[in-house]
Order: C-alpha cells, then sequence, then structure tokens
C-alpha cells in the first residue's frame, strides 16, 4: 500500500508538472513549514532547493521527452574531455573569493600528510577540493576536479595498503530518492587516483553507477578489496536505474570489475546501498536507502568476508515503520562504529510520513537509534537527540549523519539540522551547533544548517570536522565544550541563481542570489554572512545604474530587500507572488519594479507585479498583462532604451514571447513569438544597438537554444550551429561587438564570433570550470564580466572585443577533396591552391564538431585528413581570407 501510494505521489507530480505547462503544482508551503517549524522569530531557514529544483525542473526538461535527459550532458561532457568541440581565446579568469562553502557531503583527513592537516572535501555541485592545514581558517582550498565528467561528488577513500590511491564516487543520491527536492546532480561512477590525488581516472567499469553513496576500501589479507554504495534515483523528472542494478560492488582489481555481493531482497535486484561502515575488527556493515518505488530503506546487512552469500540481513526496524498508523515509510540508514571498541557500533534511521503540509509529499525525520555492543548481533534502542524536540533531523533523507569518538565508545555525534553530542552511549544529548547565528554574524556555536559528514582527525578526540550546506565547518574541542570555527577560505562552492556588478567603473562590487545563503554583496573582502543583504534563498538582483551604490535583491515569491544607501531602503514583503526565483526588471530612472506575478498554482494568471517608489513610500499593484498567456513569465527585460513610458519584453515558461509597452499601470502587450519556437523555458532575453536586435534563450533540452532577430522580431534566426544539446541559461551580447556572444550553459561558458552567421560555431571556454552557471554579466564601461555559477562561485574576467572576421564575411570556394569517398582511416589531401596559416574545421551531419586543427601550409603543401567515423562529413578550410567548403563520404 505504501509503494503505491509513493507511486501515485510521484505520478501525479510529474504529470502535474508537465500537463501543457499550463497547470502546475506548487510546493511553496514547504517554506512554511520550516519556518513554522523553528518559530516565528528567527528568520526563514536559509535551506529550501526543493521548490528550486521544481523550478529548475521546468527550465531543463525535454518538451518533446516529458523529462529531462541527463544522459546528453553527460555525453556532451564525454566529447568535451575527448576535445571534440572548438576552443575560445581563453579569458583570464579571477575568482570571487569567499569564506562561504556549499554542500558538503564528502570529507577525508589525508593519511599521507606527516602534520594530520590536509583534508580532502567532495561538494554535490562543485567537485572534489583539498586544504594543506585545515587547522588554521585562513588556510585556502583548491579544486581539484573542475573538468571531471560530473562535479557532484559524493564519497571519498583511500587505499590503506597504499595511501595513494584514493577513490571518489559522484552523484547525490540522498536527494534523488525525494520527487520534491531532487539531486543536486546525477554522477558518472568512480574517480580514481594513484598518486595522491594529483591526477585522476574515471573508472570505465563504474560508468552506470549512477549514484556512488558511499566508498570503502578493506584491507583483507593484505590485499586491497574495494567497496561501492551504488543506489538509483529520479533526477529532474528523469529515473536513473544504476546498472547492473542497485547494491553494495566489490571489487579486487582496484576496480577493473566488479561483483555484486547483497543478496537481492529488493524487486529489482538487491537493494540501494546509503552508507558503509567497517568495524576495527574488519566487519563490514551496509546500511540500505529506498528504491525509487519505496522499497527496502532501513534495512543493515553485516559480513565478515564480504562476499555473495555471507551477509546476516537485520529487518527489526523495518518491520516495525511499516506497522507504525503515522510514520510507517522506511527510509535510509546511517552507521558508525567505534573505534576504540570492536563491538560497538551506532545507527540512525530516517522514519517518512506522508504529510499534509507538504501537499502529500513524503517527508522524513530520524525516530530511530540503535546501539549494538556485540557487533550486530543485537540493537538496543538509545535516545534520540531531544533539544528540539522531534525537529532535530525533519529532513533525514536529506540531511542525517552520525560518527563516534575515535577514542570513546559512548561519546558520538549526531548531526541533522544542527549538531549534537551525546557522551553516555546515546542516553542523553547536548545541542551544540546552532544555524540561525548565521543571521547574527556567525559565532562560537555557529555551523550552517543540515549536516552530511564528520570526520574525527585519525586517533583524535579533539579534532573534527563537519560537512553542511554551508561548507566545511571546524572543532578543537569535540570532546569538551565544542565550539566551532568556519572554515571555508576560497572554498568556492557556492550555487549561485543570479549575478550582477556594479555598471560603475572602478567599483568591483558584485551582487547575487544563491541557494541556502541568500543574497551576498561582495564589496572587495571575501563573501561571508557578514556581507549578506537578505537571508534565505536569494534569486534575481540588479544594482543601480543611477545611483551608485543602490541595489535590488529578492527572496523567493517576489520579497524585495531594495537599498539605496545605508539609511534609505526598504524591505517589500507585502506582495507574495510569481514562482522562486520569480524574474523582474527594474525601471531604476522612474523608480519601479516589474515582476512576473504568476504561479505555479495559476494565481494572478496573465500579471505583473508593479512596485513602485521603492526606495521610499512605495506600492504596489498587480497588473494584467493582456497577453493571454497563462504560464509564468520566466523572464523580463527592460529595454534600455525606453524614455518615460517602459518597454518590456517578457518569456513564458512555455516559449512565448511579448513586447509590452507601460503607461503607468496600464499595460499593452504583443505577440513577437517566432513561429519555429519550440514549447520551452525562455531563460534570458539581451537587446543589442536598438530595440530591433534581440536575443532569446531557451534553457530546455532538445530545443533549438538561442535565436536572434534584427527586426524587432518579425523574423527569427535560429543560432544553434555546432552547440551540443544542453541547458542555454543566460546569454550576453557584446557591447562593442555585436556579432560577438557568450552564453552560459549547463557546462560552462560558449562563445561565438559571429552570432549572424548561417552557420554559427561555437566554441566552448575550456579554462573555465565545467560546471553550470546560471549568469553573466558586463560592465560595459571597461568589458569586466562576471559569470556566477552554480556550484562553483563566482568568477570575472575581461571581454575583450574580437577582431575576428565572421566565417559569413569571406569569400567562398569548393575545396578540393581526394579521394572522395574514402574508407574510415583512409587518407584525405585537401588541395586549397594557396599557402597561409589555417583553420580547418570537421563536423559531422548534425553539426557536431568531430576535428579542429589550426598550422601553417607551405607554398606547394597539402594538407591531409584521416577520417575516423564513417557517415557525412563536412570540411570547412579558412586561409588567407578564403572559406573552402565541400562534404565528405567516409565508408
Amino acid at each position: 500500500m505504501k509503494k503505491l501510494l509513493l507511486i501515485t505521489v510521484i505520478l501525479t507530480l510529474l504529470s502535474l508538472a508537465w500537463f501543457g505547462y499550463q497547470k502546475f503544482i506548487s510546493n511553496d508551503r514547504f517554506l512554511v513549514a520550516e519556518i513554522a517549524a523553528f518559530g516565528a522569530d528567527v528568520n526563514p531557514k536559509a535551506d529550501n532547493p526543493d521548490v528550486a529544483a521544481f523550478q529548475n525542473y521546468l527550465q531543463t526538461v525535454d518538451p518533446k521527452a516529458e523529462r529531462v535527459p541527463v544522459k546528453r550532458l553527460y555525453n556532451t561532457q564525454k566529447r568535451i574531455d575527448q576535445k571534440h568541440f572548438l576552443r575560445a581565446n581563453e579569458l583570464e579568469w579571477a575568482q570571487i573569493p569567499t569564506e562561504m562553502g556549499g554542500r558538503t557531503r564528502a570529507l577525508a583527513w589525508d593519511p599521507n600528510d606527516g602534520d594530520t592537516a590536509k583534508v580532502w572535501a567532495g561538494s554535490v555541485s562543485g567537485g572534489l577540493w583539498y586544504n594543506n592545514n585545515i587547522h588554521h581558517d585562513s588556510s585556502s582550498w583548491h579544486p581539484a576536479a573542475d573538468f571531471w565528467p560530473s562535479l557532484s561528488v559524493s564519497s571519498i577513500a583511500f587505499d590503506p595498503n597504499n595511501t595513494n590511491i584514493m577513490y571518489v564516487g559522484t552523484g547525490e543520491a540522498e536527494t534523488a530518492v525525494i520527487t520534491y527536492r531532487e539531486s543536486g546532480g546525477r554522477g558518472t561512477g568512480m574517480m580514481k587516483s594513484t598518486d595522491g590525488g594529483q591526477t585522476w581516472d574515471l573508472l570505465a567499469s563504474t560508468e552506470q553507477f549512477f549514484y556512488v553513496t558511499d566508498v570503502a576500501v578493506r584491507n583483507e589479507n593484505g590485499a586491497s578489496v574495494v567497496y561501492a554504495g551504488v543506489s538509483s534515483g529520479v533526477y529532474m523528472g528523469d529515473e536513473h536505474q544504476s546498472g547492473p542494478s542497485n547494491g553494495l560492488y566489490r571489487s579486487t582489481d582496484g576496480g577493473q570489475s566488479w561483483t555484486q555481493v547483497l543478496p537481492e531482497t529488493a524487486t529489482n535486484g538487491a537493494p540501494p546501498v546509503s552508507d558503509i561502515e567497517l568495524t576495527a575488527s574488519g566487519r563490514i556493515f551496509v546500511g540500505t536507502m529506498n528504491t525509487v518505488d519505496g522499497e527496502n530503506g532501513s534495512e543493515i546487512f553485516y559480513s565478515d568476508d564480504g562476499t555473495s552469500g555471507s551477509w546476516t540481513h537485520y529487518t527489526a526496524i523495518a518491520d516495525q515503520i511499516v506497522q507504525q498508523p503515522y510514520y510507517n515509510l522506511t527510509g535510509r540508514v546511517k552507521l558508525a562504529a567505534a573505534p576504540s571498541d570492536t563491538n560497538v557500533i551506532y545507527a540512525v534511521f530516517s522514519v517518512g510520513t506522508v504529510d499534509n503540509l507538504l501537499q502529500g509529499f513524503p517527508t522524513w525525520e530520524g525516530k530511530y537509534f540503535l546501539r549494538s555492543d556485540d557487533q550486530g548481533e543485537s540493537w538496543t534502542e538509545v535516545n534520540i537527540p531531544t533539544p528540539g524536540g522531534n525537529q532535530w533531523a525533519y529532513l533525514a533523507w536529506h540531511a542525517l549523519v552520525i560518527e563516534v569518538d575515535p577514542n570513546n565508545a559512548d561519546r558520538l555525534w549526531a548531526g541533522g539540522l544542527d549538531l549534537h553530542r551525546s557522551d553516555d552511549g546515546g542516553q542523553t544529548w547536548q545541542k551544540y551547533s546552532d544555524w540561525a547565528y548565521m543571521y547574527y554574524g556567525g559565532g562560537p556555536q555557529y555551523a550552517h544548517a543540515d549536516q552530511h559528514a564528520i570526520a574525527f582527525k585519525p586517533g583524535s578526540s579533539t579534532t573534527a570536522v563537519f560537512g553542511t550546506d554551508g561548507g566545511v565547518f571546524y572543532t578543537n574541542n569535540a570532546n569538551g565544550s565544542t565550539t566551532f570555527g568556519d572554515h571555508n577560505f576560497n572554498y568556492n562552492t557556492l550555487q549561485f541563481y543570479s549575478g550582477k556588478i556594479s555598471p560603475f567603473e572602478g567599483n568591483n562590487a558584485t551582487l547575487g542570489g544563491l541557494q541556502d545563503n541568500g543574497s551576498l554583496l561582495y564589496d572587495g573582502t571575501p563573501l561571508s554572512p557578514n556581507v549578506m543583504v537578505s537571508g534565505g534563498d536569494g534569486g534575481y538582483c540588479y544594482f543601480d545604474p543611477v545611483n551608485e551604490g543602490g541595489y535590488i535583491s529578492t527572496v523567493y515569491q517576489n520579497t524585495f530587500q531594495a537599498e539605496l544607501d545605508d539609511y534609505t531602503g526598504n524591505y517589500i514583503g507585502d506582495y507574495t507572488s510569481g514562482t522562486f526565483t520569480s524574474p523582474f526588471a527594474v525601471d531604476f530612472e522612474n523608480e519601479r519594479i516589474f515582476a512576473n506575478a504568476v504561479s505555479f498554482t495559476g494565481e494572478h494568471t496573465d500579471e505583473l507585479l508593479i512596485v513602485s517608489d521603492f526606495y521610499g513610500n512605495y506600492s504596489g499593484v498587480f497588473a494584467d498583462a493582456g497577453t493571454g498567456s497563462n504560464v509564468p513569465f520566466s523572464y523580463i527585460r527592460r529595454s534600455p532604451f525606453s524614455g518615460a513610458n517602459t518597454r518590456l519584453w517578457a518569456g513564458t515558461a512555455a516559449g512565448e514571447l511579448y513586447r509590452i509597452d507601460v503607461n503607468e499601470t496600464t499595460l499593452t502587450s504583443a505577440d513577437i513569438t517566432g513561429t519555429e519556437f519550440q514549447e520551452g523555458f525562455i531563460s534570458c532575453i539581451q537587446t543589442a544597438g536598438s530595440e530591433d536586435t534581440l536575443m532569446v534563450v531557451f534553457s530546455n533540452y532538445g530545443v533549438q537554444s538561442v535565436w536572434v532577430t534584427v527586426d524587432g522580431g518579425q523574423q527569427w534566426k535560429s543560432c544553434e550551429g555546432n552547440l551540443p544539446d544542453i541547458p542555454v541559461r543566460y546569454a550576453l551580447f557584446h557591447p562593442e561587438h555585436t556579432q560577438q556572444v557568450m552564453i552560459a550553459t549547463e557546462t560552462g561558458l560558449w562563445e561565438t564570433q559571429d552570432i549572424f552567421a548561417t552557420d554559427v560555431v561555437w566554441e566552448l571556454h575550456e579554462a573555465f570550470p565545467h560546471v553550470r552557471t546560471d549568469m553573466i554579466d558586463i560592465r560595459t564601461a571597461d568589458n569586466t564580466l562576471l559569470a556566477a555559477t552554480h556550484g562553483r562561485g563566482m568568477f570575472t574576467a575581461t571581454w575583450e572585443s574580437s577582431d575576428y572576421t565572421g566565417i559569413e564575411a569571406l569569400a567562398v570556394q569548393k575545396l578540393q577533396l581526394n579521394p572522395n569517398p574514402v574508407m574510415v582511416n583512409g587518407e584525405v589531401q585537401l588541395k586549397p591552391g594557396q599557402s597561409g596559416d589555417y583553420k580547418l574545421l570537421v563536423s559531422g551531419a548534425s553539426g557536431q564538431l568531430i576535428m579542429q586543427k589550426e598550422a601553417r601550409l607551405q607554398p606547394g603543401g597539402i594538407i591531409t585528413y584521416a577520417p575516423q567515423q564513417s557517415g557525412l562529413q563536412f570540411i570547412t578550410l579558412l586561409i588567407n581570407g578564403t572559406k573552402y567548403t565541400n562534404t565528405l563520404i567516409v565508408q
């Protein structure tokens, strides 16, 4: 019955989420539930990505497939790694410094460091990092994985017999089985290093391990045996079943091959693994989590051999849970063995219910805490942390961790929302951290909300690090009156939704809205809670181009913070409406905000919220846009050529585009949707030179992503060119060269030198991290570019105007190819009839770049090319201002 309920909930969500982009469900009441859980006297909890995930689903779903085909992103990343795309002229990127971090699920002390000061950390969307001296809060973190196929790191393990060998698991399974808050990223298997983390390779045998929850390496009679916990999940509406199945995978050859060793107790094989724990004697324990169908959670397995057929299966808690009238959904199990006593191991269980406050979505809390004093042969229930009541781990499907003091089997830590400690084996508890201090400048009791990882310094009872939704925290008095330090210097794993740079030359201030950490104003000092201008989850933001120092930031659902200076401004929270990160535009000259008012549930259909006099005695009105659309406006752009009567362009979540003229609060609209636009999510609108030149960007898979018009929208041209099928979230015209365009995508930044060419050629900025980038902005006074990423913080660079001659402007001639057709691996001679520096481009029938080469052709010389795959190939040769083309048939 419970399985049927879960399936019904999931199918209902997906069907409603898709239905014509016109009827949307809202998870916004989840915010109310979170606030109510902790009282109205504190700020809203920072971490609310449930509705963010739903909005991101709409932004990226393939309208035809009715899902988000994340495998296309993985395939694109593989092609990037194999150099299948042109490389843009690299910019010199500078990272905005930070003392804050993002969600961190994996921590490990480096056994190769004689000073025991080096720590590795895994970010769910920012990759693998290391810190050479974690004991100092000023010690910088360094990225080690900017160009991996997946930047979602979940687990880290060292080989005890050869500590230069490291394994890293990818994919965030914890959030991938909860429909209303989806994963930070599907993984691509496991990465391996044999030189202490200096270089890394993807283990090809694990490419179907989409979610690796944990990795452990056990010394078995002198041999190193690797164990990997594998799960499946739902990411952005698409179900990803790991292959061959869920379970615990065992490798005796360093990850070259694997055997699934758990009993096949689930409907489709072995259960998903949530945690792996090794006792001091070497006994291996495994905790389970739910399948995507809601089965097989709350179970424990243990074995001394680790091989198939050797496992003892403990289901007493799972059996007890399903008999309950209310909290009757099994969940994930977290384990912690006592290093000082081989007999002692603890387990904590998340238990779920269908909570009406969440509109039928199941939620999980930390409900059962068990201890075994005989290596798992029997278990005794101990108390859950009581400070905070039952809310100590009210997001246990997402935030739940336990760890035992290396030298005291009765002292253990438990993390949910905050951190708690028991000194008597779980009988009594004391709360030691409080996330709400984030809003009051931090302090010794501050650790960010949502606990995911705890790692003691080897052999130490005093020193430990903690992985949270706000990065890494540190203590050196874990067995006393514990205090915490925020050790996140340059741990640039912040997840931005938006970013803007000050328009005033010489003012390098930036402003950005981000997940978990509100909106941050950078003024030259590292980002920290002290520069948070608004709490909660930050959304769109703008600097005032008229009054230097003025800005507007937002929290979810059209809550604005408008600041003119330190003494003048408003918190505007009277007009709750719109979507999670609801788009808006600002007329600073006339002091008016124009925001999407349409919610996912259909309130304020076809309306814009207009807020006037936002710095002073503000007022708001919901105005009829007159478009006839009944879906949310997904992006709004104010014309920079507007006078007193503003002109807007508004795109929708269904691919509609409208020009809206504003006269006070009267709106007049015109439909300028391109006839070839596909149904999708318009994520950006830009202008260049005049109101006639527009660029529109779609962020969905499976659509033509970039469009331009030079006649105000009467005719539109697709600029897809050789761009892979990835979400494009933002775009910019170069302010000095309209042909030059940069786009922000799911795999970083791409650029074209000629957006108006018949065949647009996109080039990848390879030196920029291959990370989801949500927004780019430019200060036109000096061409300073800002890139706001969702996992790697913010970057700046100078974007110079290109002197590139567009391909369209070159003379075109037919290229001589001999022979043509040619066999695979055969040699083709290219004869342009002239010498000089050249660029050779070879693309496939679908437009993907197969090969590029830049060299110099000597007088009388020839160019050779050996195709490696069959099919039609398009050859382009650029030399001395001439463009040579021809089609090659490869057999």
